[in-house]
This record gives structure tokens, C-alpha cells and sequence, in this order.
């Protein structure tokens, strides 16, 4: 009964948090994530006494596999023949720019930010990765349309598909212990996720065809996300690139029988019970003690990356010719929040040898940098999208 318990108190304050964003007019993620801080051991969660380490990690893998599936299934590729090249190119700079800033930068100061080598490479790979969820709830909050809008839709779910990849050739090339070789490593990585992914995505459109309407589609698309999250953690792949490939797979084969929104209509009604789920679970790991030990490798990182995504992002507009000027302005503001696909790649690794005695360190760098970059980019992402006037 902990289980329901907690996970009931997580839900009813993370609403009321919500509404309180709502009535500001802002991010409602922003919210769910302080919910979660406040039920943190060092602030409430010594009095209420949450039970999470038995269930906690599930859940979020849980979560985390229906925001990739909402981030994949909100990409439309037919609209990639207009804005194709500026998607493509600001995906890719946005991406290997903050990889670059985050590399050198940990790589040439180890000493002053007191990290490893090591902890270099990773905090360069993990850079790369924009928090899709965010940027998409507030899309759909304020119902946001125009160039940015769809610009920053198609390049948060490919700048998560790069980072991943970026992250496996990471894991490849500086953590693999030798049973396969990096070539074996990384095609099982990468290959099989994306092969899992297009077979469920394949199979969620066909089978939904069957359905007579949309509210038969929901038990068979969650067990089809579940058995995704299920089989990737069980063959060691990412569960976050195969569930982003069902959703892009799904939604994007053409059917006349089945319409797009019809595969995205049942999680538009469960969007809100994952983010809270999600955000507020990340909220609760946070720790004050680390924080304060983490603060300057942290403010690093949270500068080195956020630069690196505003300049990556402008110089891929600048070459792309945008129709609408101001995108190239703010492209690289909607690209700061950072979480989700951050933080499900550190809990894949935290407990590898050659990070397990920095890993509450490594951990709370990027808890904190998140909180950071939850509250303040989500909020300059709003900014962005009002100030183009996507936002109405």
C-alpha cells in the first residue's frame, strides 16, 4: 500500500502545483519538478516518509518511454520538405556545439571544477540532449503554432535521437569492458533500438486499424510502450530512441483509414499524469548537501551547454535562411530545458564502476543543472514563443 500511497500524494500535490503555474501563465512542468524538490529527504520527505527506492525507478522508465513516444509522434515528417535543411542543421550544431563548450571547458579545468576525465566526456555527451518534454507541454499549453513552433518540435525529438547516439558512442568507446567489440556494442545499441521501435510502430498502426475508435486505442498503445520499455531494458538498448521511433513510426505512415490524431488523441489525455509522475520523481532526488558541492561544476555546465545550444542553434538558422528572422533569434532559447533524456542516460550509468564513487555528485550536477535549466529555460522558452508570436 506505500506504493499508492505515495504515489496518490504525488499526483494531488503535483495538480495543485499545476493549477498554481496555470493561473501564473507558467510552464506547468516548472511546478511539478518544485513538487517533487519539496518531497526531497532534506526538506519534507523525512516527515512523510515516501517510500520510492522499490518502485520509484520503474515508474520513471515508464514515463520517461510515453514522453518519447508523445516527442516522436509529435514530429511530422511531411512538413520536413519545407523546413527540412533548417531543422537538420540546427539539430545538428545545436547538438555538437554544447558538446564541444561543455568538453573543453571540464576537460582543460578538472582541477578548479574538481571532476575526473572521465566525468568530462560524460557531461560533453550528456550536453548534447534538450529536455523534449518541456518544450512540447508548453506547445500544447498555450497551444503554440508557427515557424519556431515547429522548428523547435522537429528539433527537439532529433537533438534527443543525436545525443542518444552520442551518449552509446560514449559508452562504446570509453566504458565497454570487452565482451564485444565497439562495432558489436554499438550496432546492438543502436541497431536493435531502432529495429524494435519500427516493429512496434509498424505493428501499433496496423493493429489500430481494428480499432472503432479511439478509445480502444489506449490499452493497446500503453502495452505496446510498456512491452517496448520492458524488451529494451531486458536487451540493454535505449528505451528512450525505441519509443521515439514508435511514435515517429506510428504516426507518420500514411493510412487514409487512420488519422494521426487518433494515435496521439489517447495520450493527450494521460500528457499531464506522466509529466508529474516523471518531473516530480526527478524533484525528489534532490539533496542539498550535494548541491552545495556540486555548485561549481554545476554553474559551469549550466553556462558551457546553454551557450553552446544558443550559438549552435543560431548558426544552423543563419544557414538555413529561415522564413521568419526572429527564429534564428530564439531557436536556441526553446532548446535549454533539460531532463528527461538527461537524466534517464545518468541513471543508465551512475552505477558503472568507473563512476561509482562520484555518482551522487554526477547526479546532483545534473539534478541542479535541471532545476536550472527547468525553471529558467522553460520559462525563456515561453519567452521565445511569445515573443515570435506563436503564442498568442
Amino acid at each position: 500500500m506505500d506504493v499508492v500511497i505515495s504515489l496518490g500524494t504525488i499526483l494531488i500535490v503535483g495538480y495543485f502545483f499545476g493549477l498554481v503555474a496555470e493561473k501564473f501563465r507558467l510552464p506547468r512542468v516548472t511546478a511539478y519538478l518544485l513538487a517533487g524538490v519539496l518531497f526531497s529527504d532534506e526538506i519534507l520527505g523525512h516527515l512523510v516518509n515516501l517510500d520510492l527506492k522499490s518502485w520509484s525507478e520503474t515508474f520513471s522508465a515508464i514515463s520517461l518511454g510515453f514522453i518519447a513516444y508523445i516527442v516522436g509522434g509529435e514530429v511530422d515528417l511531411s512538413k520536413f520538405k519545407t523546413n527540412g535543411k533548417l531543422v537538420f542543421r540546427s539539430t545538428i550544431l545545436s547538438s555538437f556545439a554544447p558538446l564541444i563548450f561543455v568538453f573543453l571547458g571540464f576537460y582543460l579545468f578538472t582541477d578548479i571544477l574538481g571532476v575526473t576525465k572521465e566525468m568530462a566526456f560524460l557531461f560533453a555527451a550528456l550536453s548534447t540532449t534538450t529536455d523534449a518534454a518541456a518544450p512540447i507541454a508548453i506547445i500544447n499549453q498555450f497551444q503554440s503554432k508557427g515557424e519556431l513552433t515547429e522548428t523547435t518540435i522537429g528539433v527537439v525529438a532529433l537533438d534527443d535521437a543525436v545525443g542518444i547516439v552520442v551518449f552509446m558512442f560514449f559508452s562504446v568507446f570509453f566504458l565497454s569492458s570487452g565482451a564485444m567489440s565497439w562495432q558489436e556494442t554499438l550496432t546492438h545499441e543502436l541497431g536493435l533500438s531502432i529495429f524494435i521501435g519500427l516493429l512496434m510502430g509498424l505493428f501499433l498502426n496496423k493493429a489500430s486499424l481494428l480499432s472503432p475508435s479511439n478509445d480502444y486505442i489506449f490499452p493497446l498503445l500503453s502495452g505496446l510502450i510498456l512491452l517496448s520499455v520492458g524488451i529494451s531494458e531486458y536487451f540493454h538498448t535505449s528505451t528512450l530512441l525505441t519509443c521515439i521511433i514508435i511514435g515517429l513510426t506510428a504516426n507518420n505512415l500514411s493510412s487514409k483509414a487512420m488519422q494521426k490524431t487518433s494515435l496521439m488523441m489517447p495520450v493527450e489525455h494521460i500528457e499531464d499524469f506522466v509529466f508529474i509522475t516523471f518531473f516530480t520523481l526527478t524533484g525528489i532526488h534532490f539533496s542539498f548537501s550535494y548541491f552545495k558541492v556540486a555548485l561549481i561544476p554545476m554553474t559551469a555546465y549550466v553556462i558551457l551547454r546553454g551557450l553552446g545550444k544558443y550559438v549552435g542553434a543560431y548558426l544552423g538558422c543563419k544557414i538555413s535562411s529561415p522564413s521568419d528572422n526572429s527564429t534564428s533569434k530564439f531557436l536556441g532559447l526553446t532548446l535549454l530545458p533539460q531532463a528527461g533524456v538527461a537524466i534517464g542516460l545518468v541513471f543508465q550509468i551512475i552505477h558503472l564502476p568507473e563512476f561509482r564513487s562520484n555518482k551522487e555528485l554526477i547526479f546532483n550536477i545534473i539534478l541542479g543543472s535541471t532545476i536550472i535549466y527547468e525553471i529558467f529555460g522553460s520559462l525563456m522558452a515561453k519567452y521565445s514563443l511569445e515573443s515570435t508570436g506563436d503564442i498568442k
